[in-house]
């Protein structure tokens, strides 16, 4: 970041974490307790996530978001997605990442379909689990991951998270 925009980063609060943005005018799976990924968890989920846009972090998504012309209120706006787990969001190093898929690439908007998808889920994981259960294959979508899945058959993948919060759920 040059020295001029460092001036200008705002810092946003979101569930404990820092969220810093430029402002110039983010199968069944065994539950785990911890809430951020191990370094072979965070390594394979960007793998995995490759395949559908990748990984992100909350910076340069802003970043992306401004450059299409979102005002400043974007990053407000996500930081309350990722406080309110309306979004697939995990922290790594200190910095929040977000898989892009979830994301529709012209506006700043969630996919169709997404935020009914990650209700299901958040009722019965952290946002580690949550992120992984998106990168994982599922056996409910003939072994694809519900993130490669996510753009061409969200009915599908709406079937495997209520699958999968009925399995957690007991």
């Amino acid at each position: 970041m040059h020295t001029a925009s460092r001036a200008h980063a705002k810092v946003i609060s979101a569930r404990g974490y820092s969220l810093r943005s430029i402002v110039s005018h983010s199968h069944t799976i065994t539950h785990q307790t911890q809430t951020r990924p191990l370094a072979w968890q965070f390594n394979a989920m960007r793998d995995a996530y490759e395949e559908s846009g990748g990984l992100i972090h909350a910076p340069e998504l802003v970043s992306r978001w401004q450059e299409q012309g979102v005002s400043v209120s974007g990053t407000d706006l996500l930081a309350q997605w990722v406080q309110n787990r309306k979004v697939v969001s995990f922290e790594w190093q200190s910095t929040v990442w977000l898989p892009v898929v979830q994301f529709n690439h012209t506006c700043m908007a969630l996919v169709q379909g997404f935020e009914e998808i990650q209700s299901e889920l958040v009722a019965v994981y952290n946002d580690c689990d949550v992120a992984r259960w998106f990168s994982l294959p599922n056996s409910w979508l003939a072994a694809r991951s519900p993130a490669s899945s996510l753009l061409s058959t969200a009915s599908e993948v709406l079937i495997a998270a209520r699958a999968e919060r009925y399995v957690n759920a007991r």
